[in-house]
């Protein structure tokens, strides 16, 4: 049995985004093996008798840091020093590859913003490629994009790459999971209940946030096209935040802004509360319920770097309700639902296209069960037992091969050459305050020419 430490840089808590999910699940199933601590940012309300949970301060973490044989983390909202300079084994979490979804966060920011933002992100990353002793990714698409990452970093040696060719040992496939066990409907929660939704009615559910890459707007005017014809088919956004109760789930303010344009779009054309319907971030030990009632899962987006190499986690919740699925082509889940038989596909923007394919679903009874079958078939393969595999033997044998996995280092056993480390460390730091400093005197040039 190891000591576990997991490092969320997400809120966990009962209204969770996905990242928060990962870690809570992470956390869950690495400690039926393992003792397991949880540091998490800000306030929780959740608990748990199989691991402790902590809000996350820098003395939490020191204090953590000595007892873990294993830390394992995304990198990102927390001090960087105590980590990096830790000697423990370090597990990258490189799942939700930042640097590329920087890019479209700050997409509508000023440039010298959007830079600074981007450089920071880098700059914290490349000392986490440079530190990490084992990394975790989603697909082989991020994986190849990580490996080029890596290989810049230094970490790729000849000698790493005699001994192992495949990198294996530097870097493997740890996506989201989904639960083991079958979904229980415990309450009604939309047909017959939710004014406007009708037990008879189908219902298409969007099954996550409203981030700014995605396109909600296309499914609303599908949806608005279809109601001239007929009345039955609704769509529900299932996590839209909505008041200041729903503060902390929202990370970026990408999500209100996409969902102040969805919620227009929909009040324009006269569907809001009668077709379209946005409920708050539903409790995660509540979601199946909305999930269980719905006739079709749909996921929508723009085509960008960001959604080649996107993982779009909430699929995995149709996978788990045997959700028939619709989706946009160009990442991981468009692929996959493609081949396997999943759902439809569609080309991003294909308005026609999308129309037809929620009518299909609607009214084709023998596709839908031909694509819940192909759904039972495959979600088992990410289970989260399943899909944790990589980390728990990781995480297992840390202790007795400590040297293997820091032998892509040049300078060997590097995680206890602390001289090396501290001045990468204050190069970071230089990096850093030096891009803040030019940023702020921008800042200040532009507020004297608003003066002016």
């Amino acid at each position: 049995m190891s000591s576990i430490l997991l490092i969320s840089s997400n809120p966990v808590h009962q209204r969770m985004a996905g990242p928060g999910i990962r870690y809570w699940e992470m956390a869950a199933h690495l400690a039926e093996k393992h003792d397991v601590t949880l540091l998490v940012p800000g306030e929780t309300d959740l608990s748990s008798s199989k691991f402790q949970i902590l809000r996350t301060t820098r003395k939490a973490l020191k204090r953590c840091l000595g007892r873990a044989d294993v830390v394992i983390t995304q990198g990102y909202k927390f001090p960087l020093d105590p980590v990096f300079l830790s000697p423990k084994p370090l597990v990258v979490d490189l799942y939700d590859p930042l640097p590329i979804e920087i890019l479209e966060h700050r997409r509508d920011a000023s440039l010298p913003e959007a830079a600074l933002s981007l450089a920071y992100c880098l700059a914290r990353t490349q000392m986490l490629l440079y530190r990490g002793d084992f990394f975790i990714c989603s697909h082989e698409r991020q994986r190849d994009f990580w490996l080029g990452m890596l290989v810049s970093a230094g970490r790729v040696r000849p000698e790493l790459y005699r001994k192992d060719p495949t990198l294996k040992s530097l870097i493997q496939l740890v996506p989201y999971g989904l639960p083991s066990e079958k979904p229980v409907h415990t309450r009604q929660v939309l047909k017959g209940v939710q004014k406007g939704i009708a037990d008879a009615d189908k219902v298409v559910l969007w099954g996550g946030g409203l981030w700014k890459w995605f396109d909600p707007c296309m499914v609303i005017k599908a949806i608005h096209e279809i109601s001239r014809d007929r009345h039955d088919i609704k769509l529900v956004f299932m996590g839209a935040p909505q008041g200041p109760g729903e503060k902390e789930s929202r990370p970026s303010p990408s999500v209100a802004q996409s969902t102040e344009e969805a919620l227009r779009i929909s009040k324009e054309l006269g569907l809001y509360d009668k077709q379209v319907f946005f409920t708050p971030w539903i409790p995660y030990q509540e979601r199946q319920n909305y999930l269980l009632e719905a006739d079709m899962g749909i996921s929508t987006h723009f085509e960008s770097l960001e959604s080649r190499f996107a993982f779009r986690t909430r699929i995995l919740d149709y996978l788990w309700c045997e959700l028939p699925v619709i989706a946009t082509k160009g990442d991981f889940w468009s692929d996959f639902i493609e081949r396997e038989g999943l759902g439809i596909v569609l080309d991003p923007k294909a308005f026609h296209q999308l129309k037809a394919a929620i009518l299909e679903m609607a009214d084709c009874p023998e596709k839908v069960r031909y694509y819940r079958d192909n759904l039972r078939r495959v979600a088992g393969n990410f289970s989260w037992p399943a899909v944790l595999q990589p980390l728990e033997a990781f995480c297992s044998n840390s202790r007795s091969d400590a040297g293997a996995f820091r032998f892509s280092f040049p300078e060997g056993r590097h995680t206890f050459n602390t001289s090396r480390k501290m001045a990468r460390l204050i190069g970071f730091y230089l990096r850093t305050t030096s891009a803040i400093v030019r940023y702020n005197g921008y800042q200040r040039v532009l507020n004297v020419m608003k003066n002016v």
